[in-house]
């Protein structure tokens, strides 16, 4: 438990500026403080000092320009191609027989199937690191506001919005799983999780 303590202390010192990290870094060895009072005091500076971004009206501008809008365009699309995945993918495993692979016609669609899905993903995942890197790179200093808001944007919407299809994959969206499951699913892998990545890489290379 102390090491966890103090690997979230460690987290919570990257929130603040480069200097200020150090100093604060500095003073907790000094302190003999345990690891919850250091993580309590940490998070309490850092807490102070993203509170007082938000009167800077530089922050508002970005979360209304930039990250908000990237946001929801990222959401939609993880949506999109979510439903348009999720029909092939429900083709091919609830119905499988082993003619996909043996007979050399289904072989080849099934192959082109897959390789369409892959560059779709690999698309959508690209676009969230380097939406991700830009957010990092535009608006270092509010990056962790803005990294914070942009997850919410991105998530509450698959969250509270219902999701309507069509009457001709009734059979697929019928079903939990591709109806609510694997959007999520998909939104996380592919989205959420890249541009984090690529928020971290813009702010390592601060």
């Amino acid at each position: 438990m102390k090491r966890v303590c103090w690997w979230l202390v460690d987290v919570a010192c990257r929130m603040l500026d480069r200097s200020e990290r150090e100093a604060v870094r500095g003073d907790l060895a000094e302190s003999g403080e345990s690891g919850g009072q250091a993580l309590l005091g940490v998070f309490g500076l850092v807490a102070r000092r993203q509170a007082a971004l938000l009167s800077d009206w530089r922050c508002w501008l970005a979360l209304a320009v930039f990250v908000v809008p990237l946001g929801m365009l990222l959401s939609f699309f993880a949506t999109r191609t979510a439903d348009w995945s999720a029909v092939y993918i429900w083709l091919y495993a609830n119905n499988w027989t082993w003619s996909y692979v043996t007979n050399a016609g289904n072989r080849l669609c099934l192959l082109n199937q897959s390789a369409s899905i892959f560059d779709q993903y690999l698309l959508l995942s690209c676009g969230a690191w380097m939406g991700g890197f830009m957010l990092g790179r535009l608006s270092r200093r509010f990056i962790w506001i803005n990294a914070f808001a942009f997850c919410l944007v991105l998530v509450i919407p698959q969250l509270s919005v219902t999701h309507v299809h069509g009457p001709l994959h009734k059979a697929v969206f019928s079903l939990t799983f591709y109806n609510v499951f694997f959007p999520l699913l998909l939104l996380m892998v592919l989205v959420l999780i890249p541009s984090i990545w690529g928020l971290r890489a813009a702010s390592s290379a601060t």
